[in-house]
C-alpha cells in the first residue's frame, strides 16, 4: 500500500436497496465553471460518496517536512507554494526553558530528478525574506515560477557574533 492508499469498504447491497434514477437532462446550456466535482460528504451516507480511487491525485503532496541544509552546495529545484506563520518551540540552552516563537515560513515544492515532488518548509529569515521580496516584486509567481535554491553555508552576521544560513536563489526560465 503506498502513501495515498487507504482502507475503504463499499457498503453491502441488500434486497431493500433503493434505486436512484439520474435527474432528467435540461435543455438549457449553462457555462461550465469547474470540471472538478466537489461534494460535502459530512452529511452523506456511505452509498453516496463517489469512488475516490477513480479520482485524480494531485501531483504535489499537501504535507511538508522541515528542510535543514546539511552541506554547502546542497540545492533544490521547484516552486514556491506559499508563506505562512508557524509556531516553533525554542529551547534556551542555558536554562532549558522552552518557549514558543512564531516565524514566517516558506512552503516550497521540490521537483526531484525522477519528476516526483516533495514539499518542505524552512524558516530561515534570509531565505524567506529574499523569496517573499521576489514574490512581492512580481519576479516570482507562487505555484508557477520555477526556482533554484542552493545552500551556500553559514555566514557571520554583520551586526552581531552569530551566523545565519545563506542561499543562492535563481528563477528558471
Amino acid at each position: 500500500m503506498d502513501e495515498f492508499d487507504f482502507d475503504y469498504e463499499a457498503p453491502q447491497k441488500t434486497e431493500q436497496s433503493v434505486s436512484v434514477q439520474p435527474a432528467p437532462v435540461q435543455s438549457t446550456q449553462q457555462p461550465v465553471v469547474s470540471q472538478q466535482i466537489q461534494q460535502d460528504v459530512s452529511e452523506m451516507g456511505a452509498f453516496e460518496i463517489p469512488d475516490l480511487r477513480k479520482g485524480k491525485l494531485s501531483v504535489i503532496p499537501v504535507g511538508s517536512r522541515y528542510w535543514t541544509p546539511e552541506s554547502e552546495g546542497e540545492f533544490k529545484y521547484g516552486i514556491v507554494r506559499r508563506f505562512e506563520n508557524q509556531i516553533y518551540e525554542k529551547v534556551d540552552e542555558r536554562t532549558g526553558e522552552i518557549t514558543q516563537e512564531t516565524l514566517r515560513t516558506l512552503i516550497f515544492a521540490e521537483q526531484r530528478e525522477d519528476l516526483s515532488w516533495v514539499v518542505f518548509s524552512n524558516c530561515s529569515k534570509k531565505l524567506v525574506g529574499d523569496l517573499e521580496g521576489s514574490v512581492k516584486s512580481g519576479e516570482i509567481i507562487p505555484n508557477k515560477t520555477g526556482v533554484f535554491i542552493k545552500y551556500l553555508g553559514k555566514v557571520k552576521n554583520a551586526t552581531n557574533s552569530f551566523k545565519h544560513d545563506d542561499f543562492e536563489i535563481r528563477t528558471i526560465d
